[in-house]
């Protein structure tokens, strides 16, 4: 009905794409609401947090950017990118998800992208994006941190929450 083809659900199935458009035509057959690019922002309370990461590191965003609307109903830190870093484009969003099984589990987060929060010395948290590296003092529990923007490599980090990088939705 969607298609006037029988072979397309078959050709699903085998793990062929279908078009947007073709995706578009089967969700509207079947009743299933389907959007694509950016929808209206979500209630506030979906978002834990959000910041513009900058060359000089990650700051205060001033507004909370729009969220696509098939992310509804969850939890994220958002970062926007106001520079290109790190093979990112200006604008585009990085989505981590506020209860992440992986958050823990250090050993399987080295080598991705990450929102770590860390203690600082007087006692407040502060937030860093970069990729994690093991530890250089071989602790297990510890990280090190590489800059997203090119700054020093913070090392030997214990940190509070450890979020992967989810999905990117690129500016367009």
């Amino acid at each position: 009905m969607a298609t006037g083809k029988r072979d397309t659900i078959s050709a699903i199935r085998r793990g062929k794409m279908p078009s947007v458009d073709r995706w578009a035509a089967i969700c509207r057959v079947l009743d299933i609401p389907f959007h694509t690019g950016f929808g209206a922002d979500s209630p506030d309370s979906d978002i834990v947090g959000a910041w513009c990461l900058r060359s000089d590191g990650l700051g205060a965003s001033p507004a909370r950017p729009d969220i696509p609307s098939y992310l509804a109903r969850r939890a994220w830190h958002v970062v926007e990118l106001a520079d290109p870093v790190a093979g990112w484009s200006q604008g585009d969003l990085l989505f981590f998800e506020d209860e992440d099984p992986l958050s823990g589990l250090l050993e399987r987060l080295i080598g991705r992208w990450c929102l770590v929060k860390t203690a600082e010395s007087a006692g407040d948290d502060s937030w860093c994006l970069g990729r994690c590296r093991r530890a250089d003092d071989g602790n297990p529990e510890h990280i090190n941190l590489e800059s997203a923007t090119g700054q020093a490599t913070k090392t030997n980090l214990k940190p509070l929450k450890c979020l992967p990088l989810r999905i990117v939705a690129p500016r367009v």
